[in-house]
């Protein structure tokens, strides 16, 4: 159990622990501690976790919660999903030298948004993309090297959509 000092309040309280088995099986329904560490992870004015002093026992946890947004196949999850890594992309500039931005992490954006049903999908997914080559080029982030795994999360989205998807596919191909 990790505590911290509330300002506002001048006493201890509970940073809430992540349940490993983030999805029941059966239902797909989030645990109540993704759905609050979610909360209070996106929310910048909460006390819990301040942007630029995310923990590395805290940053432990946001793969498990990424993972099973991206298991919702939603807007919502992915939406969620990289409201998520653009949190810990935030933290990096403040000088977080804990947070670690990873393949993945971007991986899972970018299935997120395959999987999602929008009609921005492919679009969404070839952003996420194309961020993890950028900041993976500008040196700072070696472990979001771009793989194949990665060109087929983004055609798995340009399966979703029309025939100007099918092209987009077809110039990624040639790309790879």
């Amino acid at each position: 159990m990790l505590l911290y000092v509330s300002s506002s309040e001048k006493k201890l309280k509970e940073i809430p622990s992540i349940n490993i088995h983030l999805l029941d099986k059966d239902k797909f329904s989030f645990s109540e501690d993704v759905n609050h560490f979610t909360e209070l992870l996106l929310d910048d004015n909460n006390e819990c976790y301040p942007m630029g002093s995310l923990s590395k026992d805290i940053l432990n946890n946001v793969t498990h919660v990424i993972e099973a947004w991206t298991k919702t196949c939603s807007t919502d999850g992915a939406t969620i999903v990289q409201a998520i890594l653009e949190r810990l992309e935030a933290e990096k500039r403040l000088g977080n030298d804990k947070v670690m931005l990873t393949s993945q992490m971007f991986c899972m954006a970018i299935d997120a948004w395959a999987k999602s049903g929008h009609s921005l999908a492919l679009d969404r997914a070839q952003s996420m993309f194309q961020k993890m080559e950028s900041i993976y080029n500008t040196g700072s982030y070696p472990l979001c090297k771009p793989t194949v795994v990665h060109y087929n999360a983004v055609l798995n989205a340009c399966g979703t959509g029309s025939i100007s998807d099918a092209e987009r596919a077809e110039s990624l191909l040639h790309t790879m």
